[in-house]
């Protein structure tokens, strides 16, 4: 097997698309604030375009982790003042005040959920795809809408063609920029997650709320803030 063939084999293992688009880095720089005196995480670096950009907005610190182990050399060379692990970043403990990632697909909503559990990431900027920007972005009746809008407001702010990456993805992309809106408090919010997927199933979705204050009124038709608070208030019936 030549090196081409070994590299081919280890973006797909790890489902990279690195962005090389110039004016689509360009317009990600001038969406991010000044990152000075924050603690800031970025995911799946790769050949290190993004990163370019987080540094040059003077983060106080700045740990790279990258999953792909023939990377880390490369990015070890090129930023030697950055914290950089090889690690898959659900084993990874997040701690950093400003999470940063052109998040693999497979894995988006595993790691929607890892920043709005987080009890540190009051910042987020996203690459991820557009079907799922849309969803986040506005109200929607799935349960990842949901629970992500419940922690953050969540901005769409442009989208991302597929041969802006290398090599060019199947699917469209879209830059969104989370900001943390309510704390995640594990006491409160442990069982949430599975709330919503129970509740918000295809099963109970047309269900009628029994209860007085939302009585004849279906599961789907109910907006995020009045799902919480039937969470909260532990007074949920359905039939």
């Amino acid at each position: 097997m030549n090196s081409f063939q070994k590299n081919k084999k280890t973006k797909i293992r790890f489902s990279q698309h690195f962005l090389t688009d110039a004016n689509v880095l360009k317009k990600i720089s001038e969406s991010v604030d000044s990152l000075y005196k924050d603690k800031v995480l970025e995911v799946g670096p790769g050949r290190g375009s993004v990163t370019e950009i987080i540094l040059s907005k003077k983060p106080k610190n700045l740990t790279l982790v990258e999953k792909d182990p023939s990377l880390i050399l490369g990015l070890k060379e090129k930023y030697p003042s950055c914290n950089i692990i090889n690690q898959d970043i659900l084993d990874y403990q997040v701690k950093e005040d400003v999470f940063v990632s052109s998040v693999p697909y497979s894995i988006t909503r595993e790691i929607l959920l890892l920043i709005c559990r987080s009890r540190s990431v009051r910042l987020s900027y996203l690459i991820i795809q557009k079907e799922v920007a849309q969803k986040i972005s506005f109200e929607n009746p799935v349960p990842i809408s949901v629970f992500v809008r419940t922690f953050f407001e969540v901005k769409k702010i442009f989208d991302i063609k597929k041969n802006s990456f290398t090599p060019p993805p199947q699917i469209t992309s879209s830059f969104v920029v989370l900001k943390r809106i309510k704390e995640y408090e594990e006491n409160v919010y442990a069982d949430y997650w599975n709330f919503l997927i129970k509740t918000m199933s295809r099963k109970n979705r047309s269900a009628e709320f029994l209860d007085e204050k939302f009585k004849g009124r279906r599961v789907s038709g109910l907006k995020g803030e009045e799902l919480l608070k039937t969470y909260v208030d532990k007074d949920i019936h359905t039939h």
